[in-house]
């Protein structure tokens, strides 16, 4: 008996998926020279979590909320910290 690869592989259906969003290049430019500046006065970051691939912002979670907002022009991503601190990193120059 052989088993299908569809059977095997959930193929997600529009109405299974939320909508997804994604950073642009220059987006992601901006959100690393925010983080750089703001680890430095930031008690959320240490040497442990100021890097996304550390064990640890998966378990603890990361400090940073991301925001997506569409509309008719383009999708607006501000990146918010836990201590408040907000930058907006759209690439408005991209719209």
């Amino acid at each position: 008996m052989s088993i299908s690869l569809e059977s095997k592989l959930h193929i997600a259906k529009r109405e299974d998926v939320a909508d997804l969003f994604f950073i642009t290049c220059t987006e992601e430019e901006a959100l690393k020279q925010w983080i750089e500046e703001h680890k430095k006065m930031c008690r959320y970051f240490s040497a442990t979590t100021d890097n996304p691939s550390h064990p640890k912002w998966c378990i603890a979670s990361s400090p940073l909320t991301y925001s997506f907002r569409p509309n008719t022009v383009l999708t607006t991503c501000t990146v918010t910290c836990l201590c408040g601190e907000s930058k907006d990193i759209t690439a408005y120059e991209n719209a």
